[in-house]
C-alpha cells in the first residue's frame, strides 16, 4: 500500500486514532518512508549551515506528529487530506529558527490567499506532484499548477523584503 491510495490510509488513520495498534504501525511504515523522502529532497538547514540529517528530521516529524496530530475541522471528517495537512504542518514547524523568514511569510501567505497556502503547503512541504495535490484539493491540476507559480511568486516577493 502506498500513500496514492487514499481510501486505505483513510481506514488506517481511523483505526488508528481509536488506538488499533496494528493500524498505527502500518501507518507510521507508510508515513516514515514518505517523510523520509520529503527530508532528503528538501535537505533542511539550520542556523550557522548545520543540515539537519533527514533520519533525525524525520523521526521528530513522527514524534510531533502524533502529539500535535489534531483531529480535523468539525464539519471535515478524517480523511488524507486532513492528514497529509497536519503532516506538512509538522515538516514546517519542525525547522523552526531556519527558516523564520520563510514561516513568517507563510503565515502572511495564509492570511492573504488561503488557496495558495495550501498548495505550497502540499507542493513544497508535504512534497505532494501537482496530481496529488489536485486530487487533495478537489482541483484542476492545471489550476494547481498556476497557483503554485502565484504563490513562489507571492513568496519571493516576501522573502525578498525579509
Amino acid at each position: 500500500m502506498t500513500w496514492d491510495e487514499g481510501e486505505h490510509v483513510t481506514i488506517l488513520l481511523t483505526d488508528a486514532r481509536r488506538g488499533d495498534d496494528v493500524a498505527k504501525r502500518r501507518l507510521f511504515e507508510l508515513l516514515y518512508d514518505e517523510l523520509h523522502r520529503i527530508a532528503e529532497r528538501n535537505r533542511y538547514v539550520g542556523k550557522e549551515g548545520e543540515t539537519m540529517q533527514a533520519t533525525a528530521l524525520v523521526n521528530e516529524a513522527y514524534i510531533q506528529l502524533w502529539r500535535r496530530i489534531p483531529p480535523p475541522p468539525n464539519d471535515e471528517p478524517e480523511n488524507r487530506k486532513t492528514f497529509f495537512r497536519t503532516s506538512a504542518l509538522v515538516m514546517r514547524t519542525i525547522h523552526g529558527v531556519a527558516f523564520l523568514a520563510l514561516d513568517e511569510a507563510m503565515d502572511r501567505l495564509e492570511v492573504y490567499n488561503d488557496t495558495l497556502y495550501e498548495v505550497v503547503m502540499h507542493r513544497y512541504f508535504a512534497g505532494r506532484t501537482f496530481e496529488q495535490t489536485a486530487e487533495l484539493m478537489g482541483m484542476s491540476e492545471s489550476f494547481v499548477r498556476a497557483k503554485w507559480q502565484l504563490a513562489r511568486g507571492w513568496l519571493h516577493r516576501a522573502l525578498e523584503g525579509a
